[in-house]
């Protein structure tokens, strides 16, 4: 998405730089003409990367994370994430309390709170067999509820009511 305000960077960046921790920090998204963010020797930024590398970058990552601050719709980089076998740590708001499973297919936090970012983040550091298992648990729900043949045929089911 874009890397703006609402998107939770700020918040994403002082959780993490307030852990003591030699895991990097990447940051991928499209730029936005009014907000610039800096990489260092720890946090990594790729700006306006391909699809291709995102997708990259979700197989190899420990977990994937979406701060927002705002609600979100119907957030698909948490799918994208969950479909590479990857625990989520998201916002509890919008779409991502919906398709997250706090627990069990990653973790949900207050948006905008620092503290609890920190938390989450630590933790799944610390507990790489949890973060395992809730990376096959997303996959698993994302198997079972949102792949492109399940979402058509959910549609078609919608559509067929309908008549």
């Amino acid at each position: 998405g874009n890397l703006n305000p609402f998107k939770g960077v700020d918040t994403l960046i002082e959780a993490y730089l307030s852990l003591n921790t030699d895991v990097k920090l990447v940051i991928i998204g499209t730029r936005h003409p009014d907000y610039h963010y800096q990489g260092s020797d720890r946090i990594v930024l790729l700006e306006n990367a391909p699809y291709e590398l995102l997708m990259e970058a979700y197989r190899n990552c420990r977990f994937a994370i979406f701060p927002s601050t705002r609600p979100e719709p119907f957030p698909v980089v948490t799918l994208e994430a969950m479909s590479q076998k990857q625990p989520v740590i998201a916002s509890r708001s919008g779409g991502f309390a919906e398709v997250i499973v706090d627990g069990e297919t990653g973790l949900l936090v207050p948006p905008g709170d620092t503290e609890h970012l920190s938390k989450a983040i630590k933790y799944l550091l610390e507990n790489q067999d949890i973060a395992d298992r809730m990376g096959q648990n997303g996959y698993a729900r994302w198997q079972s509820l949102f792949t492109p043949e399940v979402a058509a045929t959910r549609f078609e089911d919608v559509y067929n009511s309908v008549l």
